[in-house]
């Protein structure tokens, strides 16, 4: 077993025991977050939504982030983290969201370099957001960078 299956097995139980919902908002990652928080059976019982804005427009019109958030910050930053998992959280009505949004090259964007990731958790009594320098081809860094959100999740779900 891979230490992702590993981590989504630990944030299940979690979730179940503390009858908490989760919904995602995905950039980067492309739905390979989702993926893996819903390849555990039973995994209905928590899991809402996971949706992929992979674009500008997409943030806007479906997770409603601010216009002035993506002009003063850009797509990938950690306040557009914010909103995203801050949105998805509201709009599903969902305990926690969770986000990730960056850049897997080779281009640049934004002025942000390949690597650039930014994942963010939303509770109701607070939000979290961790910046991430990854190496690695795009699948390499969509890999990690799920796993690293996973142990994100995992902590703060530790902390309930």
């Amino acid at each position: 077993m891979s230490n992702t299956a590993r981590i989504s097995y630990k944030i299940s139980s979690l979730l179940k025991k503390h009858n908490l919902t989760i919904s995602s908002a995905e950039s980067c990652t492309g739905g390979l977050l989702a993926s893996s928080l819903t390849d555990i059976a039973g995994s209905s019982s928590y899991f809402k939504t996971g949706f992929i804005a992979y674009n500008r427009e997409s943030k806007l019109k479906y997770l409603k982030i601010d216009k002035d958030t993506i002009n003063n910050y850009g797509t990938i930053s950690k306040e557009c983290a914010k909103e995203m998992a801050n949105n998805i959280r509201s709009l599903t009505d969902s305990e926690i969201g969770i986000s990730t949004t960056g850049i897997l090259g080779p281009q640049t964007i934004e002025n942000k370099l390949k690597g650039e990731i930014y994942i963010a958790i939303s509770l109701s009594s607070k939000s979290i957001v961790k910046k991430l320098r990854l190496k690695g081809n795009r699948a390499k860094i969509k890999k990690e960078a799920v796993t690293q959100a996973l142990k994100m999740l995992y902590q703060q779900l530790c902390r309930l």
